[in-house]
Formats: C-alpha cells, sequence, structure tokens
C-alpha cells in the first residue's frame, strides 16, 4: 500500500490526483494534521537515495527560521526536529515497501503503477501508435 505524506500544496494535490485517475489506493496522510512519528520519519530516511538532502526544504521559511546547520546536526536531533516542525520537509512523499518518490514528477510517480497495469498501457499504446500507421 502507499503512503501519501501532505500538506495541503498544490504539487501534494496533483499527486493525490494523479493516484486517484489512475485507481491506485492510496493512505492519504496530512503531516500537519498529525505530526510524523520519529519511527515514520527514520522509514522515509531509510527510503532515501541521498538522505535528508532529498527530503529537507532549506528554502522554508521553518528552515531558514531554525538556523539549522545540516553539516553538524546529529541525526536524533534532525528527525526530532522534524517530528517538531513538519513544514521542513518537502512533499509530497509517496512511499511504499520498495520505493519512495519525493515531490511530484508525472514520469516519476508512474513507478506507482502496478506492473500488470503499466504492462496494459503499454500494450494500448503500442495498438494505437501501429493504428496510427496504418
Amino acid at each position: 500500500m502507499i503512503t501519501l505524506y501532505n500538506r495541503k500544496s498544490k504539487s501534494c494535490k496533483k499527486a493525490k490526483r494523479w493516484l486517484e485517475e489512475h485507481k491506485i489506493n492510496y493512505i492519504d496522510r496530512n503531516i500537519i494534521v498529525k505530526r510524523l512519528s520519529t519511527e515514520e520519519i527514520k522509514e522515509i530516511l531509510r527510503m532515501t537515495d541521498s538522505g535528508t538532502d532529498e527530503i529537507i526544504s532549506p528554502r522554508s521559511i521553518i528552515f531558514q527560521n531554525l538556523k539549522i546547520d545540516l553539516n553538524t546536526i546529529s541525526l536524533k536531533e534532525l528527525i526530532q526536529i522534524i517530528h517538531l516542525n513538519p513544514g521542513l520537509i518537502r512533499t509530497p512523499i509517496l512511499l511504499d515497501h520498495k520505493r519512495i518518490q519525493v515531490g511530484f514528477k508525472e514520469e516519476d510517480i508512474r513507478c506507482f503503477i502496478p506492473r500488470e497495469l503499466r504492462n496494459l498501457s503499454f500494450q494500448k499504446q503500442l495498438e494505437d501508435l501501429i493504428l496510427q500507421k496504418s
């Protein structure tokens, strides 16, 4: 099952709409209404390729106000800060047991379409292409 961590931004709404259009079941998790637990934060960090750089938004007002130096802060401290300040992280975050996607990029989010649906979609596109050439 996919979990969509969001906070009511335009890109979060796009991700929700995309999941619904593709009839993909997901758990909608607003991180402002219900803060991320430390375990959820650790799971998100475990799934990233580039750790905190991938999920922290240094342009956020919260980040700038807190004046965090990501090079000197301990991971334990950072997890606690994220827990208390969920606006620090980039959203949407889509997460399942194998993949993570931070932000909304339609070409990247397609990895969450189940394989059998991707195969059907590819087959239909191929058939359409053949019909166009006829």
